[in-house]
C-alpha cells in the first residue's frame, strides 16, 4: 500500500443479496497463506517495549479474556490455533444486516485460515436511542414505527447503560412481531428474544444483552466465533502501555494526526473540517489526545487532553479529571500503567476514540481487521497516521457489507414515472402556452363564442409573453421582465387547470408509491426483523 493517501470510492450494494468485500476473500485468504505483514515494526518501541512484546502479550490477554466471556453465557470448543487473530468490532446493537455480515465473514474466513475470530463490542459509545424502526402497514399505506426496548435517557456509553425498565425490554419481541405481522410474519425475534431476557437477568448490560442474543443466535448458525466487549480490553495493563506511550509523546502524535487529517480531506476533497473527524484542537498548553475519559458516577464521555512540562505530564478533561505523573526520558511508562490501575479501582475510564480503536486492533491485538464501509473510509487516515508516527504502514483491512432487504414483494419503482410527472408539471407552469388547446379551454362546450373568446386571451397573453422574451434589457432592469413573464404565466394557469390537476393526482399517488418503496426495500431494518432461515442463507450464500 503506498503511504500517500488516495481516494477510495466505497458505496454499499444496492440490490438484495449483493455484498461489497475488499479484498476478495479468495484474495485475503492467498495473501495470508504467503504471509501476512504483521511483523511490520516489529521492534519499534511503545514506552520501553518492543511492539512485538506488546503484541504478544496482549494478544494472550485478548484470547483469555474472549474465552471467559463467551462462555460465561455459551458453550462452545475454541481450543483451536491462536496464533492468527481475526477482528471485526460494532456497536452492541440490534444492526443491520449489512453490519451482521461481517461476523459471518469473520467465521469463515478464520475457518478458512485456521485462525481464531473475535468481534469486539464497541461498548465505548453511546446509546443514543433505545428503539428500532419496524415497518408495518398495507399497500398504499406502509410505514414505519419506532418500537422502544428500555426507557429513554441521556446518552451514556453502552458499558454503562442498565435497563430502566425490565418489562418494556421483555415485552420487546412480542411488540415488534406485532407491528411487523402484516410483512413478515415470522421474523426471528419471536423465537429468539427470550435469550435477551435472560442474559439481561445475569447481568443487567443493556448493550451486553443484545449482543449476547444475537451472538447465541449465530452459534446456533454455525459461526465460530468469540465476543468481548473493548471494555475489558481497555481496563487491562497491555492496552494502559498502549495509551501512555501515546500520551507520552502528546504533541508529536497529534501533529500526525492532524496531517493525516488534513491529506484525507484533500485527496477527497472534503471541505468540511469535522469529516471524517474533527482535528485534535489545543486550549492552551494543553492538547487534545485521541483518548475519551470518564467517571462510573458521571458517564458522560470527554476528551482526555495532555501536557508535558519538564519531567511531568498533566491529564485533564479541562473540568473534572485532573492527574500528574512524572514523565521518564528512557519510556519507561509504568508509572503511569500503575496509575490507570489505580483509577480504575476509582471508577474512571480510559477509552479509545474511533482511529485509536482501530489503530490498537490492528497494530497490537489482530493480524488482520475487518470493517464496515464507515471504518474503512477514515481507516486510511490510521494507515497515514500510522506511518507518520511510527515510520511504518499496519497490516490491511477488509472492507465488508451486504444488503439484505426483508422479504416482501417490492412494487416496480416509481421513481422515474414520478419524475415525468413532475417534468409535465413544470411546463404547465413555466410554459403554460404551450399547452392550452383549443379543446381543452372551455368547459362550456356549447358556446363557440366563449371558445373564441378565451382563445383570444390565450393568444394575448401568449403574445404579451413572447415579446417581454424578445426583450434585450440592460442589465439591472430584468426584474421588470421576470415580473411580466410571471404575470402572463398566471394568467394561463386557468386554461391548463384540469391537466394540472390530472398531473397532481397522479404525483399524490406515485409520491405514495415511493414512500411505499423506501419502506419496503431499504437495507437498514434490524437483522432480527428476517425469517431466521432466509437471512442466514442469504448471508452464508455471500460468503462462498
Amino acid at each position: 500500500m503506498s503511504d500517500a493517501i488516495t481516494y477510495r470510492r466505497l458505496r454499499a450494494p444496492h440490490g438484495h443479496g449483493q455484498a461489497l468485500v475488499k479484498p476478495s476473500l479468495s484474495d485475503a485468504c492467498r495473501e495470508w497463506e504467503q504471509g501476512s505483514s504483521r511483523s511490520s515494526g516489529d521492534q519499534i518501541k511503545l514506552g520501553s517495549r518492543t511492539l512485538e512484546a506488546l503484541r504478544n502479550e496482549a494478544r494472550r490477554n485478548l484470547v483469555r479474556l474472549a474465552k471467559s466471556y463467551t462462555h460465561a453465557y455459551q458453550d462452545g470448543d475454541d481450543s483451536g490455533p491462536t496464533d492468527r487473530i481475526i477482528l471485526a468490532g460494532h456497536q452492541p446493537e440490534l444492526f443491520h444486516p449489512g453490519v451482521w455480515f461481517k461476523n459471518f465473514v469473520l467465521s469463515s474466513l478464520a475457518i478458512q485460515t485456521d485462525a481464531l475470530a473475535v468481534n469486539l463490542l464497541i461498548d465505548s459509545h453511546p446509546l443514543q436511542k433505545a428503539e428500532i424502526v419496524v415497518p408495518t402497514g398495507r399497500t398504499h399505506d406502509y410505514r414505519t414505527q419506532r418500537i422502544a426496548f428500555d426507557s429513554e435517557q441521556p446518552a451514556i456509553p453502552y458499558e454503562e447503560r442498565r435497563c430502566l425498565d425490565p418489562a418494556t425490554f421483555s415485552s420487546f419481541g412480542s411488540r415488534v412481531a406485532d407491528i411487523l405481522r402484516t410483512l413478515v410474519p415470522d421474523p426471528l425475534i419471536t423465537e429468539h428474544w427470550p435469550l435477551a431476557c435472560e442474559a439481561l437477568k445475569r447481568q443487567e448490560n443493556i448493550g451486553q444483552a443484545l449482543a449476547q442474543f444475537r451472538h447465541r443466535i449465530e452459534r446456533k448458525l454455525g459461526l465460530k466465533t468469540l465476543e468481548l466487549p473493548l471494555s475489558s480490553i481497555c481496563d487491562s495493563e497491555p492496552f494502559w502501555w498502549f495509551a501512555s506511550s501515546l500520551l507520552n509523546r502528546v504533541s508529536e502524535f497529534a501533529a500526525a494526526y492532524n496531517k493525516a487529517l488534513e491529506e484525507y480531506r484533500q485527496a477527497h476533497r472534503i471541505r468540511n473540517q469535522a469529516q471524517p473527524l474533527p482535528d485534535l484542537k489545543s486550549d492552551g498548553e494543553w492538547t487534545e489526545t485521541v483518548f475519551w475519559i470518564w467517571s462510573k458516577d458521571q458517564p458522560k464521555r470527554k476528551p482526555l487532553f495532555a501536557k508535558i512540562q519538564g519531567n511531568e505530564m498533566e491529564l485533564s478533561d479541562l473540568e473534572l479529571f485532573h492527574r500528574q505523573i512524572p514523565v521518564s526520558a528512557e519510556g519507561n511508562v509504568s508509572l503511569a500503567v500503575d496509575m490507570w490501575s489505580s483509577l480504575r479501582k476509582e471508577g474512571w475510564r480510559l477509552r479509545p476514540r474511533a482511529l485509536a480503536i482501530t489503530l490498537f486492533a490492528r497494530l497490537v491485538l489482530s493480524d488482520l481487521f475487518i470493517h464496515g464501509i464507515g471504518g474503512a473510509k477514515y481507516d486510511q487516515v490510521t494507515d497515514r497516521l500510522c506511518n507518520l508516527f511510527f515510520g511504518f504502514t499496519p497490516p490491511d483491512y477488509l472492507t465488508v457489507t451486504a444488503t439484505a432487504m426483508l422479504p416482501v414483494e417490492q412494487p416496480p419503482d416509481p421513481a422515474e414515472r414520478l419524475r415525468n410527472v413532475q417534468t409535465q408539471l413544470r411546463k404547465l407552469r413555466y410554459h403554460p402556452e404551450k399547452h392550452c388547446q383549443p379543446n381543452n379551454i372551455s368547459d362550456n362546450r356549447n358556446s363557440s363564442d366563449a371558445v373564441t373568446s378565451e382563445l383570444k386571451e390565450v393568444q394575448r397573453w401568449t403574445k404579451y409573453k413572447q415579446s417581454w422574451i424578445a426583450r434585450n434589457l440592460p442589465r439591472g432592469s430584468r426584474r421588470e421582465r421576470h415580473a411580466a413573464i410571471e404575470q402572463a404565466n398566471q394568467k394561463l394557469q386557468r386554461f391548463v387547470a384540469d391537466q394540472q390537476t390530472n398531473l397532481e393526482s397522479q404525483q399524490d399517488q406515485l409520491l405514495q408509491d415511493v414512500r411505499d418503496t423506501r419502506v419496503l426495500a431499504s437495507r437498514e431494518y434490524a437483522f432480527c426483523l428476517f425469517p431466521e432461515q432466509f437471512i442466514a442463507e442469504t448471508l452464508q450464500r455471500m460468503c462462498d
